[in-house]
């Protein structure tokens, strides 16, 4: 009724074969030291384009253990915004801690597509 599920997180069916991948869930990226290159998978339970961002898209991930939030610069964004589209993605980037921690991508596609 409220959109909210009380079972597994969607990701959790996935992690086994993210690990053997060298994906990383959010907690593991919470870890990582700046500059870092990383891949991760969630659920996008955000998008938002504020106007001052001029064109710069930020994305929250979610999985099984948290959310990572995502920094898409507007070339990239040109180049997947149909990606986009799809809740379930795969992110590859590089890890920024100004102030919080998160991902600056530089390459986006469908996780399972």
């Amino acid at each position: 009724m409220t959109g909210v599920s009380t079972g597994e997180h969607i990701l959790a069916f996935y992690r086994a074969e993210l690990q053997v991948r060298g994906i990383l869930d959010s907690e593991q990226i919470r870890g990582c030291p700046a500059g870092r290159r990383v891949r991760l998978a969630g659920l996008m339970v955000v998008h938002q384009s504020p106007p001052t961002a001029k064109g710069t898209h930020f994305v929250t991930l979610e999985d099984e253990n948290g959310l990572v939030d995502v920094v898409v610069r507007p070339r990239l964004y040109r180049q997947v915004r149909q990606i986009l589209r799809h809740p379930l993605l795969l992110v590859e980037g590089i890890v920024q801690r100004e102030g919080a921690v998160s991902v600056l991508a530089t390459g986006i596609r469908r996780l399972g597509g």
